[in-house]
């Protein structure tokens, strides 16, 4: 019912380690990426020059555009395979094949003839990617401002608009969702309304083959492809930083507590046959028990408690806080209402290294991770630093990559016979995220 933790830590020395496993892995310096082969196709992006109150569209920053200064590797060595210029621009080629040349302003192209892929990123932010082979026939754009197309031989062409409408048309079906949230399929057989879980989904950005290092040397570091907007995602324009892009970031990214999170609101009740072992009150709370030992309780406000057969528990509270603990390997895991959130790990019976490791995340962009070899920290400011064995500054990319996986609700659309429908746990903020200044 419950899942283990997986949260990835980045040590100081470019190693990782994998809580759960203990296990140290070296970094990779190359990450090439599978797939296609025409030329990329520099297509027409949508138009978004700064203003001159320098507002962005949303989900754009310094690091997917050119413009700024591109900070250099802090690596000494030129990676095998590169050659780095004066000015900071290299072409790189990796074992499998594929070229990456990157310019000065960390605008890049790579291309892999034989596996048939490529990729491209534009000075305003724009990128392409191609796959072009016997698996699969596929051109992804994607705008500055997040809108994006994308054509695919086998499910048809994709296309999102400013407006938050997008189109995607397959043979004779045309899929339209509008600006209102509203989307409807057309085809010969008739029209009817489409589904949340029918939309969509954004296509992955493309690897930079490299790794966030780039190849040392004094090599500029590549700019990174921007997201791809939601379907039903509108383009907004925000001013990089500020309180505004902070709030609605984390409104586009489902980072807002809502009242789906925490009580306070009246909460739906289950209309679909009672399940087994479970007993509904005339409030609309209920509870679970089988003889597995897994035990749920659920109150009329929505919020609950629970067991599984192997004693690992979970609870969300009436704040929007949730926790849980993984008996067998004594981990401990508490989200704050504010999405701040705390995980410790102490080990279980089966793990080669023992060993307390602590991760603590703020809602103001701090954290902490620490164990008894060296302990890293971050400030709300942005910036990085090791405490432990020696003290000195690190980069942004050595904040702790992963969050806490939601624990999984035993009966998350409530227990039939009118019960509660429970609150959902909320999601964790990212290491270095805040949802407002």
């Amino acid at each position: 019912m419950f899942k283990s933790r997986r949260i990835v830590a980045p040590l100081c020395a470019g190693a990782c380690l994998l809580l759960g496993l203990s296990a140290c892995s070296s970094a990779s310096n190359s990450s090439p990426q599978a797939g296609a082969s025409s030329t990329a196709s520099a297509s027409a992006s949508a138009t978004t020059p700064d203003a001159a109150d320098g507002k962005l569209p949303l989900g754009l920053t310094e690091d997917n555009k050119a413009g700024d200064s591109r900070p250099r590797s802090k690596v000494k060595d030129v990676a095998t395979g590169a050659t780095v210029n004066p000015d900071g621009s290299w072409t790189y080629t990796a074992s499998n094949g594929t070229v990456m040349t990157t310019n000065a302003d960390g605008t890049w192209t790579w291309k892999n003839q034989k596996e048939g892929t490529e990729a491209t990123l534009h000075a305003d932010g724009s990128w392409d990617h191609i796959m072009n082979n016997e698996m699969i026939h596929r051109q992804v754009h994607v705008n500055a401002d997040g809108t994006w197309t994308m054509d695919d031989r086998k499910v048809g062409h994709f296309e999102t608009h400013t407006d938050g409408g997008w189109k995607h048309t397959h043979g004779t079906t045309e899929n339209t969702g509008n600006a209102d949230g509203t989307a409807v399929s057309k085809s010969a057989s008739g029209q009817r309304q489409l589904s949340r879980k029918e939309w969509p989904v954004v296509p992955p950005a493309p690897a930079t083959v490299v790794s966030e290092d780039g190849v040392g040397g004094e090599s500029v570091l590549p700019l990174q492809p921007r997201k791809g907007l939601k379907p039903g995602t509108k383009v907004i324009y925000v001013v990089p930083g500020s309180e505004e892009d902070l709030k609605a970031t984390a409104e586009q990214e489902g980072l807002l507590l809502t009242d789906d999170n925490k009580a306070g609101t009246e909460r739906p009740r289950s209309k679909h046959k009672l399940k087994a072992n479970a007993t509904v009150n005339e409030d609309g709370s209920w509870t679970y028990s089988d003889a597995k030992g897994v035990t749920m309780t659920v109150a009329a406000d929505g919020t609950w408690t629970q067991k599984d057969a192997n004693g690992n528990t979970s609870a969300l509270h009436a704040d929007g806080s949730w926790d849980e603990y993984i008996a067998s390997r004594d981990e401990t895991v508490h989200v704050k209402a504010d999405g701040g959130w705390s995980w410790e790990y102490k080990g279980g019976a089966e793990d080669l290294v023992k060993g307390n490791h602590k991760i603590t995340v703020n809602a103001d962009g701090s954290w902490r991770n620490e164990t008894e070899s060296f302990v890293l920290y971050g400030t709300a400011e942005g910036k990085a630093y090791q405490e432990k064995p020696v003290a000195r500054e690190l980069s942004k990319k050595d904040a702790p990559k992963g969050i806490p996986s939601a624990p999984t609700v035993l009966e998350p659309n409530g227990p039939g016979g009118g019960g509660v429908v429970p609150l959902k746990p909320r999601t964790p903020l990212k290491a270095g995220q805040k949802v407002s200044s």
